[in-house]
């Protein structure tokens, strides 16, 4: 037998139980106080700006179906689920109406213990990482969000008095839930006037 192997199967146990146990407060000391207010009422927010949303807005009566499907129940899940490559659908909800745009690729890997999700295609692009709130079955997402050959090259700006991000105008606030198996949303950087989905599928 392998003298390695009963090394390597602890390894690989100890790797699978800290994704199977996020961070319950990590995120939590170092959100911007706005942000903390997008990250908790997100769903207040939808309901709100769909609620504003005039007769003559574009797509108007998708913002009822949209709404349906983020306040369906939310399942429990695990990070380990979380890992690997996604199809993501954009949904966009402001004063204008509700915009929806094609499929684009998206992944998720392990870096350092933590998730890092970044959204690889199309010209607006994301990149952060995924904490774990407590009994709430979520993940917080932290991050930037940039143009294609704008890369910010720094993490969220809470993270500066770590000496790890800067600047405020780019941070990217979001609440992920998981629907059903293989199905996910990601409610992105929600307002009183306007919010942000990410329907990711395998």
């Amino acid at each position: 037998m392998n003298r390695r192997l009963p090394l390597l199967l602890a390894s690989l146990c100890a790797a699978a139980g800290l994704l199977a146990q996020p961070d319950t407060a990590l995120w939590r000391t170092f959100i911007n106080t706005g942000d903390l207010t997008k990250a908790s009422e997100a769903l207040t927010y939808v309901k709100e700006v769909n609620g504003r949303l005039e007769p003559g807005a574009a797509n108007r009566a998708d913002a009822r179906k949209l709404e349906d499907l983020l306040f369906s129940k939310s399942e429990h899940f695990t990070d380990a689920e979380l890992l690997g490559a996604w199809k993501c659908r954009s949904i966009q909800v402001g004063s204008l109406g509700v915009f929806s745009y094609p499929q684009f690729p998206l992944r998720i890997a392990a870096d350092q213990g933590r998730l890092r999700l970044e959204k690889i295609g199309g010209s607006q692009l994301r990149r952060g990482y995924l904490y774990g709130d407590g009994p709430n079955h979520r993940r917080v997402f932290l991050g930037k969000q940039f143009v294609r050959g704008e890369d910010p090259k720094t993490d969220y700006s809470g993270l500066a008095q770590k000496g790890e991000g800067e600047g405020l105008k780019d941070d990217s606030v979001g609440v992920l839930v998981k629907k059903s198996k293989g199905r996910f949303v990601l409610i992105l950087d929600a307002t009183s006037t306007s919010y942000e989905v990410y329907e990711l599928t395998r």
